[in-house]
């Protein structure tokens, strides 16, 4: 089971004592364990001052900064399409327009709408390069 928490946050120190170990004491009541290789906690903010425990996390697919650029999920997807074109380039010759279009649609068309809603109103630059 995945669970992904969102709060806001007025004592980051606060927020790590009791809300976390709150979170660990409600799974042992209800006998859920806790894969310690798969636990994150970042956090996000508006202002110059770091706060995060990692520069990034990928949830549900989407990687996600601290500062929302969503530069690495851009770039990755950037890598995804590049090879899915070569692929079809190399694959695909002799096909009619129709079948090259069904088959972008399943291959590129994907990777660049999947998620497109979280991302692309925080980093409008990274459309114009996946485009």
């Amino acid at each position: 089971m995945d669970l992904s928490l969102w709060s806001t946050l007025r004592d980051p120190e606060y927020h790590r004592a009791h809300v976390l170990d709150g979170i660990v004491n409600w799974c042992g009541v209800n006998t859920m364990t806790l894969n310690p290789g798969k636990c994150y906690d970042v956090m996000f903010t508006r202002n110059d001052k770091v706060l995060q425990e990692l520069p990034e996390i990928k949830d549900l697919g989407v990687t996600i900064d601290g500062r929302l650029t969503f530069k690495t999920h851009i770039d990755s997807i950037i890598r995804k399409v590049a090879r899915c074109l070569g692929f079809i380039r190399r694959n695909t010759e002799g096909f009619s327009q129709a079948t090259k279009i069904i088959i972008y649609n399943a291959l590129v068309r994907s990777h660049i709408e999947f998620a497109s809603v979280v991302w692309i109103l925080f980093h409008h630059i990274g459309t114009f390069i996946v485009h």
